[in-house]
């Protein structure tokens, strides 16, 4: 089988005890999830509503930060429509 190494790693990792670094990732992971989300929908909302979508806006409408909305948005954007300087 071509991925044998990779069961192997997964049975000693959950021999492994779990740490703090792994509780935090696993928690940043599911933060990240969120705001993502709540920017998609406050995208979504924008556009039913016909108005301009800027990152500012998205936070005012998501209720999450400036920065989180802009690092958010632009990675949204880029993934959809390519280079973010086309904004």
């Amino acid at each position: 089988m071509k991925h044998e190494h990779i069961d192997e790693i997964k049975g000693a990792l959950k021999n492994q005890p779990i740490t703090q670094d792994v509780l935090k990732q696993k928690e940043s992971a599911k933060r990240a999830a969120a705001s993502k989300e709540k920017v998609i929908n406050a995208v979504n909302l924008l556009k039913l509503q016909g108005e301009e979508i800027t990152p500012y806006k998205v936070a005012k409408t998501a209720g999450i930060s400036y920065n989180t909305a802009k690092n958010s948005f632009f990675i949204e954007w880029t993934h959809l429509f390519g280079d973010k300087e086309e904004l």
